[in-house]
């Protein structure tokens, strides 16, 4: 028999649309994160965080922050199937809601609107022009697919997707290079900061678990 430990929640569209809204907001964990490890003191991040700013040149003390909000991450995503306790991804997913979106609004109070930088791509945005429908149409998602996910009985044996894991990791030593090399914003440069916004979006596939019909992702063999 198949160890209970080994079953996990079926795939399913609202957690696949959720995966993806997450990944969407992972770009900010992410990108910064490969960019201090690979371009060090040549590479400044900052954040703000319910009022206290967050920053790193390179691997420094405070670069800790990113691997957290990353480990967060991660801890989430493995929850969407792989848990029994469900209120664990009940749970979780409320607070990335509160950490993305909580954030966004006391920093919209207290400071005003904050328009996000990217030098590389040159792309500077409003986050006041798209936080709020996006803040909404997350909450309406998370409370949709928690009711949803209470209903869903059925599970499946585990089965690692090794196939999105090598479409996402295995880009990593190239991105390092690039980044590691050159003048700063140039094609490399925005060549692997590209790559690291789609590995941010599909990011929540490395859990995603792999199916049968699945044509790019073969399936681990399990025991029984």
């Amino acid at each position: 028999m198949m160890n209970e430990n080994s079953l996990v929640r079926k795939r399913n569209r609202n957690l696949r649309i959720l995966g993806i809204l997450g990944g969407f907001t992972f770009m900010i964990v992410w990108l910064p994160l490969l960019r201090c490890m690979f371009d060090g003191t040549s590479y400044t991040w900052g954040q703000t965080y319910f009022g206290v700013f967050m920053h790193s040149s390179g691997l420094s003390f405070q670069y800790l922050a990113l691997v957290l909000m990353a480990a967060f991450y991660v801890a989430w995503f493995i929850s969407f199937h792989h848990l029994q306790n469900r209120r664990i991804f009940y749970l979780l997913s409320v607070g990335w809601w509160l950490h993305i979106f909580g954030n966004l609004y006391y920093e919209l109070i207290t400071e005003g609107d904050t328009v996000f930088h990217g030098d590389t791509l040159n792309v500077h945005v409003s986050l006041a022009a798209i936080m709020v429908p996006l803040s909404v149409a997350a909450i309406w998602l998370v409370v949709r697919t928690i009711l949803l996910d209470r209903k869903v009985p059925s599970q499946a044996p585990f089965v690692w997707n090794r196939g999105w894991a090598f479409i996402l990791l295995s880009p990593l030593p190239i991105q390092a290079v690039f980044f590691a090399t050159g003048p700063a914003h140039n094609l490399t440069d925005q060549i692997a900061v590209i790559v690291a916004i789609l590995q941010a979006l599909l990011i929540s596939n490395l859990f995603w678990p792999a199916g049968k019909k699945d044509r790019l992702f073969k399936p681990a063999s399990t025991t029984s």
